[in-house]
C-alpha cells in the first residue's frame, strides 16, 4: 500500500484530504508545517508528497525544492497545491520540480486520479 504525506498549515484541510485518500486505499501521514513536512519525508520515505503552496515563511514551492535537492527525496513524486486565484501553478510547478499542480478546490476523484497517475 503506497503512503502519500500531505504537507498543509491548515489541518481541516490535511483531515479532509487525507480521508479521501484513506478511501481510496492509501496510507496517510501529515504534516502542518514544512520543516515537519521535510523531516516526515526524509524519515518515512513517502511513495508520494502533496503540499499546499500558501503556508506562510516557507511556502510549498520551497518546500519541494528542499526535496528535489536531496538524494533520499529527489525520486518521490510532489504534487504542488493551491487556492489562490490568478496563481500561475503550472509555472510555478515548473520551476521547483514538482511532478504536478492542482488548483482548489479539489475534486476527490481528481485527486484520486493525479495520484494514481503519479504513482503508476
Amino acid at each position: 500500500m503506497n503512503t502519500i504525506l500531505i504537507i498543509d498549515d491548515d489541518p481541516q484541510v490535511g483531515r479532509l484530504v487525507g480521508a479521501v485518500l484513506r478511501n481510496a486505499g492509501f496510507n496517510v501521514r501529515f504534516a502542518q508545517t514544512p520543516v515537519d513536512g521535510i523531516h516526515q519525508a526524509m524519515e518515512a520515505r513517502p511513495d508520494l508528497i502533496i503540499t499546499d503552496y500558501e503556508m506562510g515563511d516557507v511556502n510549498g514551492a520551497d518546500v519541494c525544492v528542499q526535496l528535489k535537492s536531496r538524494t533520499e527525496t529527489k525520486d518521490v513524486p510532489v504534487v504542488l497545491v493551491s487556492g489562490t486565484p490568478d496563481f500561475d501553478g503550472k509555472e510555478i510547478a515548473g520551476f521547483t520540480g514538482a511532478d504536478a499542480f492542482l488548483a482548489k478546490p479539489i475534486s476527490s476523484s481528481g485527486l484520486v486520479r493525479k495520484v494514481r497517475e503519479l504513482l503508476a
